[in-house]
């Protein structure tokens, strides 16, 4: 499964990328990033919410000398109304009265719409290939492809000459978005730089403890997922994460009450995660966010909550594995009725008989064997996979998720995805997390890009990278018929991109980063673009100016509805998230003598985890030193004794403030 390439140029592919990094990966799999002590603890990733749920051949040379063709989708019939519109005549748009023309190249408002529809010309990347046309939205959804200016829905319409490439929404498969707001300047495993055997890496770190690690191609990397959340910065991380959203489980004991409650900023968690996604094309994604809040899937999509705009809710997903044999069970029971369409689980990741060894597992630990081995089922990672586990996902119709970069910065490599070809799996290409992972999907095409000519041998085009975040995300998804295509009646979910020299699409999107992202439509609104196009933006309430690395950009982020966070501007989620790191941050240690005695890499904290009430509400009184707390909402454990100061693993010289940024320049 490993290809002859070293450790070494690994990085120099993350390094490569502009936004890439070099370490970690999704998050604590076993939990989501909490510690679970129930199969359905709400807090536990999205395992319980069950209410929900080969590329055509194309030239990828560069070439334009044969001019595309202009034709029109006539997958589906139209069957809009004539053309009954009594709005005012169509009203050039004056870009220099409103100054906002485009720069040289940019796209053009020609004309200023009246009505919810936009049409967008440019080079259409549709299922079919690419094609000189437009594209009609009206409302949420795609009315028109190809040749729309007589289409009887285009009256009043926008119309935006893009002078670029107009692709569907990039669809991300596995994302744990509630740990976007950190980055590799928060959590690096510090491995040894080189090794010429195992025993070299369990000798130079403290980090590879117990033979966690092995000698990868000259370097030390971890062998499973089960070894690296054990690493003491990596917990520290995990604590300020799970004391940020309000976690009902693994919050530390310093972790300020104000955030056992309504004060958790686990709503502008989630929405950095999604913009960090928006901004670079992505208009769907898979991000494990736990119990899904009502503020949840207000810019991209959180497409695994109910809350997607999408109408449908037919998802499940489990970071933990294995997962209860009664989780199992139901899950088997939902994709045999059809309440669940797709099962996404992660297994099968690392590069030893224990990762390799959970596919056994997932055959077996059901009450039926072999019951979650069927078409709806999607395994996350497979690291460890070879042809015999590839050949029978595909027998079964099992289909996977490829998560490179983070696989390579923990464990040297990667799927091997020439044998997953090979066995006809449908594959979906994601980001993972921000850490190690990629900041978003645009930075994780380039590193598989880079990976695929360096380790596999150039086996996939970038046509067949292209595939994998959109029609073949979709299908992962079993949201075929909604999403990851530009096609009539599907949702307008849309990205443009500048056309890079030579004009192929495809190769234009592996050299993407945001700054030449000209816009994002998700639902037929306009959330992201250049600033001069802000005027096609919804007008209430106000959108935002950014920069993008000295790109300046419009971005949408809030909503016209008072309730649940949704009318937070970019600068309220920014400023939430910034005070919040600079709270915890602050937080003192306290003399160790209160404590008593606490181990050498522990430190001394006054107990704040919990409200403190009133001592006759616990049950048998509480002693010198100690605390009565509600450690519960309810229950006969609802109060109890605490110690007022408490040991914890040592934070006085790790800060996290500032937040990770959406973007990355360097």
């Amino acid at each position: 499964m490993r290809y002859g390439v070293t450790a070494v140029w690994a990085l120099a592919v993350l390094a490569a990328a502009s936004c890439a990094n070099t370490s970690g990966s999704g998050g604590t799999r076993d939990a989501s990033g909490d510690t679970c002590t129930t199969d359905c603890d709400v807090e536990c990733g999205d395992e319980c919410d069950l209410d929900v749920v080969s590329p055509d051949a194309v030239d990828d040379s560069g070439s334009t000398d044969v001019a595309l063709p202009d034709i029109v989708d006539d997958d589906v019939p139209d069957t809009s109304p004539a053309d009954t519109n009594t709005d005012p005549p169509d009203v050039p748009y004056d870009c220099e009265a409103e100054g906002t023309c485009p720069p040289v190249g940019g796209a053009e408002i020609l004309q200023e719409g009246t009505a919810n529809a936009y049409r967008l010309r440019g080079l259409i990347v549709t299922p079919e290939g690419p094609i000189n046309g437009e594209v009609l939205v009206v409302g949420d959804s795609i009315a028109c492809v190809g040749d729309c200016e007589g289409h009887a829905q285009a009256a009043g319409s926008w119309l935006i000459d893009t002078h670029a490439a107009i692709l569907p929404g990039l669809i991300d498969t596995h994302n744990h978005i509630l740990f976007d707001i950190f980055d590799n300047d928060d959590w690096v495993p510090t491995l040894p730089e080189s090794c010429a055997s195992d025993a070299d890496c369990t000798a130079g770190s403290t980090y590879c403890k117990s033979n966690a690690c092995a000698c990868v191609e000259g370097r030390c990397r971890y062998r499973n997922h089960d070894q690296w959340p054990k690493e003491d910065e990596y917990a520290l991380m995990l604590d300020y994460k799970q004391c940020l959203e309000g976690a009902s489980q693994g919050r530390p004991d310093w972790c300020p009450t104000k955030y056992d409650g309504d004060g958790d900023v686990k709503c502008e968690m989630q929405k950095w995660g999604e913009l960090k996604g928006l901004i670079a094309g992505t208009t769907s994604i898979v991000g494990l966010p736990g119990t899904a809040s009502k503020c949840v899937g207000s810019h991209a999509r959180s497409i695994d909550v109910s809350q997607n705009g999408l109408g449908v809710d037919d998802i499940q997903t489990s970071a933990l594995f294995p997962p209860s044999k009664s989780s199992g069970d139901g899950a088997c029971k939902n994709l045999e009725s059809g309440d669940t369409k797709a099962y996404l689980i992660h297994a099968g990741e690392g590069v030893d008989e224990t990762a390799r060894s959970e596919f056994d597992t997932l055959a077996s630990f059901t009450t039926t064997d072999g019951c979650l081995l069927r078409k709806g089922t999607a395994i996350t990672h497979g690291t460890a996979f070879g042809p015999a586990e590839f050949g029978a996902m595909a027998a079964a119709g099992v289909q996977l998720t490829w998560s490179p970069a983070s696989n390579v910065a923990l464990y040297g490599s990667t799927t091997d995805i020439p044998a997953a070809l090979a066995a006809g799996i449908n594959i979906s290409l994601a980001p993972d997390w921000s850490m190690g992972g990629s900041q978003n999907l645009l930075d994780e095409l380039r590193f598989a890009h880079a990976w695929d000519q360096n380790a596999f041998g150039d086996v996939l085009t970038a046509r067949d990278l292209f595939d994998m975040v959109t029609a073949n995300a979709a299908q992962v998804l079993a949201l075929e018929d909604r999403i990851g295509a530009i096609k009539v009646g599907l949702a307008a979910d849309l990205l443009v991109i500048d056309l890079e020299p030579g004009g192929d699409p495809y190769d234009s999107l592996l050299l993407s980063t945001p700054t030449n992202v000209r816009l994002v439509m998700v639902g037929g609104a306009p959330l992201f673009g250049d600033k001069h196009l802000r005027a096609i933006a919804p007008e209430s309430p106000a959108c935002d100016f950014i920069d993008t690395c000295n790109s300046p950009k419009f971005l949408c982020a809030a909503q016209p509805v008072a309730s649940d966070k949704l009318d937070q501007s970019f600068p309220d989620i920014e400023a939430a998230l910034a005070t919040a790191f600079d709270e915890l941050d602050a937080i003192p240690v306290v003399d160790p003598l209160l404590c008593g005695t606490c181990k050498t890499d522990e430190e001394c904290f006054k107990f704040t985890a919990k409200p403190v009430v009133d001592p006759g509400q616990c049950a048998t009184p509480c002693t010198g030193g100690q605390l009565c707390i509600q450690a519960a909402k309810s229950g006969a454990n609802q109060f109890k004794c605490e110690s007022e100061y408490t040991c914890s693993p040592r934070k006085s010289q790790k800060y996290f403030a500032p937040i990770a940024p959406l973007v990355r320049c360097d």
